[in-house]
């Protein structure tokens, strides 16, 4: 730490220098109301949100035991290739994803996704070949893309650094929790 003009600088061990604002007492109070309303309203629904998205990634193993690949006349080797292809969509579109999240804005483009990725599941519902099936799950895989690191640029907006890492954290736990209800569903 160095006194530069009576101001606190830190240096990090990076080599990194912060300028500490200066915050009174009535604005650290402010401060404390917006981050408490922030963790009560935004940092739930983005987790439940992230919940419900690996729940439509795990939910297929369910749906197998419950006769998918039998009413769909699938061999192990087609349901394999729909449980990949949906990482193929996945890993392919997340740079363009970010891309566009940057260009239209996280508010739009995160309910664009959360719009396109109920669609397509709302589709799954209607397929009848596995072909089909592989198209749903590969359009998933790309409506889902773009949620993970989209909510963390989201929230970065929103928190300072060091305030992220638990909000990032406990939205990140919501996919432990989609394992736990996802065979309960």
């Amino acid at each position: 730490m160095i006194n530069l003009d009576n101001k606190r600088v830190i240096v990090s061990s990076n080599g990194d220098i912060e300028i500490p604002p200066i915050i009174d007492q009535d604005n650290l109070k402010l401060l404390k109301t917006l981050l408490w309303k922030l963790d009560t309203r935004l940092v739930p629904f983005l987790a439940l949100l992230y919940l419900c998205s690996f729940l439509d990634r795990i939910n297929i193993g369910n749906a197998r035991l419950a006769g998918l690949q039998a009413d769909l006349n699938m061999t192990d080797a087609q349901y394999s290739w729909s449980l990949s292809i949906f990482f193929f969509g996945y890993v392919l579109f997340e740079v363009p994803s970010n891309i566009m999240l940057k260009q239209i804005g996280s508010k739009i483009w995160l309910s664009t996704l959360m719009i396109m990725w109920g669609t397509i599941m709302i589709l799954m519902a209607f397929v009848r070949s596995p072909s089909g099936l592989l198209a749903t799950r590969f359009f998933l895989g790309v409506s889902e893309a773009g949620l993970f690191p989209g909510v963390v640029f989201y929230l970065s907006l929103w928190y300072t650094r060091r305030e992220q890492t638990i909000r990032i954290a406990l939205f990140y736990s919501a996919a432990v929790f989609s394992g736990a209800f996802g065979g309960v569903l």
